[in-house]
């Protein structure tokens, strides 16, 4: 069970850093991304991707009981696949959280230097840096106590959103809604529902990391439902309102891939000042996720070597392949993020269906 310095969550600080912790980029940012490549018919996506996820970490907990120490969806994968497929899928898993790291510091710069260029590059980099600095001081190397402030805010940030927005379109005639909204879905729209599919997983990273920490055996099974529905409230209703908010109010062409749709609407509902505490909150998702995702490639490569405990090296090395695919990424500015998020998310599902694969056999 998490813990603070001298005593166990309580069920709301666990509940704040399940749901809030979950909160980042991948969903102010990189719900712009889905709605770009999909358009409208991008609830679908997130509805199907949502069941997908849902199913495996249905599917986690049952086999907890097999593997009651297991830290990662990977460390299932052994079972029915063998050490060599596992130490493959530790591979693409650590890739992946790597390229988690590159793709949050980059919403991060479009966020301090939306511009982007050479100061959009600098800006990634630095922010990569402080959260390793971050990592380096003790006191930050395990933040449970920040994570339930900033979960906290997250949270409220989130709500706040959408009765801001509920309340301008109760303002609004019903028709200016509704004509946002096809008729019907074509076949092509069909077909690009399900190629979304795989960018949406992005946006639902580390939804696997929290439950198998909620799901350890030192949790209660009254702990694992609860994380479970925490986790069926975050995919099927604070991503599927705020989806459909953002549609209600943002044409569609107006979005842009590594932007916030989020602030985009505020802005759209003339809000700026909201528009900036916003993208305040979501700089400090992408620090706390940084960090996290820092440590997460950190503890990977340990796992990866064989060891106990990461090596004091792996949060370096993380941090420098990370850094190494912003440099690549500053030479196609336009279409990088987007790239990266579709690349992760292919990583991400790579490891997802191998678990499948071991624990159907």
């Amino acid at each position: 069970m998490l813990r603070l310095a001298n005593r166990p969550l309580s069920t709301l600080e666990s509940a704040l850093i399940s749901v809030g912790g979950l909160i980042g980029a991948g969903l102010f940012v990189g719900t712009g991304t889905a709605i770009v490549e999909v358009g409208r018919p991008v609830l679908l996506s997130y509805v199907v991707a949502g069941s997908l996820l849902l199913g495996t970490l249905s599917q986690v907990a049952r086999m907890r009981k097999l593997l009651p120490g297991a830290l990662f969806i990977t460390d299932f994968i052994h079972v029915g696949l063998g050490d060599v497929v596992q130490c493959i899928a530790r591979g693409i898993y650590w890739i992946f959280w790597t390229l988690l790291v590159a793709v949050e510091a980059l919403a991060g710069a479009n966020i301090v230097a939306p511009e982007g260029g050479a100061a959009g590059l600098l800006t990634a980099v630095v922010l990569v840096v402080l959260s390793v600095a971050m990592g380096e001081r003790r006191r930050f190397a395990s933040l449970p106590d920040l994570e339930i402030g900033f979960g906290a805010l997250k949270v409220a940030t989130i709500t706040a959103f959408v009765v801001l927005v509920l309340f301008h379109l109760a303002r609004r005639e019903p028709s200016f809604v509704f004509s946002r909204w096809p008729d019907s879905i074509h076949v092509g729209e069909t077909l690009s529902v399900m190629a979304g599919v795989v960018t949406t997983f992005f946006s639902l990273a580390g939804a696997e990391i929290a439950y198998v920490v909620a799901t350890a055996p030192q949790c209660s099974a009254h702990d694992s439902t609860r994380a479970f529905r925490l986790l069926v409230v975050r995919v099927f209703g604070i991503y599927l309102i705020s989806i459909a908010l953002i549609l209600a109010i943002v044409p569609v062409e107006a979005i842009r891939p590594g932007f916030s749709p989020f602030t985009l609407t505020l802005r759209a509902l003339h809000h700026p000042r909201v528009a900036i505490w916003l993208s305040v909150v979501i700089l400090i998702g992408v620090l706390t996720t940084l960090n996290t995702g820092l440590a997460i490639g950190s503890r990977l490569l340990g796992t990866l070597a064989l060891r106990q405990e990461p090596p004091s090296s792996g949060r370096y090395l993380t941090a420098a392949i990370a850094l190494a695919v912003l440099c690549l990424a500053a030479h196609w500015p336009a279409e990088a993020y987007a790239y990266l998020v579709r690349s992760a998310s292919v990583l991400l599902l790579v490891v997802y269906l191998l678990f499948a694969l071991a624990t159907s056999i």
